[in-house]
């Protein structure tokens, strides 16, 4: 007895290392692999993050009523319909996502609430069906990593959002697709977005830039 408990340790220490490259390939092949997240992964998108909180991204958007919002990749709306009210009856948030689903179960909920503002719209991040400069401001948390061209979602952010608007990101530091900060700040230059502010921390953060004039 007392020599199978040894051997059991040093078994168990010995696959630690495989187990921790292991997860660094998986980790590392989903950061290469950029893939929107399917209706079934919801709860991850319903689940509370800290530091990249509605309040958060609410604070940087700082909406005002009567406002026209677009929000790429809705998700199940956890930061959408509570910024919806801060538009007022005479504002609109216009909702974006691939999933069907995800457009259902978040206009499902809006009705719950009795959210008059919002409007849906299924399309790709990359190919918005919508008019230029239509928006004052729009925004997408834990989005762009997972489009195959996040400098072209950044560029249809920009053209839909009306000069002087604002574009605000967030990102999760410990999502394998969560974009750098100091990418996000070069794509964003290249889109002819100027960076505003930042709040958060590696392990995340919400930034806000402004269209050029």
């Amino acid at each position: 007895m007392g020599r199978t408990q040894p051997a059991r340790t040093m078994w168990v220490w010995s696959a630690v290392p495989a187990m921790v490259a292991g997860g660094a390939g998986l980790w590392f092949w989903w950061r290469t692999h950029p893939s929107t997240r399917p209706f079934a992964q919801r709860a991850w998108i319903d689940a509370p993050h800290p530091f990249v909180t509605p309040r958060r991204v609410r604070h940087l958007l700082a909406p005002v009523a009567g406002e026209r919002m677009l929000e790429l990749g809705v998700g199940s709306g956890r930061y959408g319909l509570p910024l919806a009210p801060a538009l007022g009856p005479h504002g609109l948030l216009t909702v974006v996502d691939l999933h069907r689903d995800m457009l259902e179960l978040t206009m499902g909920r809006a009705r719950e609430q009795r959210l008059h503002n919002v409007a849906a719209v299924r399309a790709d991040g990359t190919a918005l069906p919508l008019p230029t400069g239509v928006f004052d401001a729009a925004y997408a948390v834990s989005v762009l990593g997972q489009v195959p061209n996040p400098p072209s979602a950044l560029v249809e952010l920009r053209r839909v959002v009306r000069p002087g608007g604002r574009v605000v990101v967030g990102e999760f530091g410990y999502d394998p697709h969560g974009v750098y900060f100091r990418d996000l700040c070069r794509r964003a230059a290249d889109a002819g977005l100027d960076f505003d502010r930042r709040v958060g921390s590696v392990f995340g953060y919400v930034a806000r830039f402004q269209v050029s004039e």
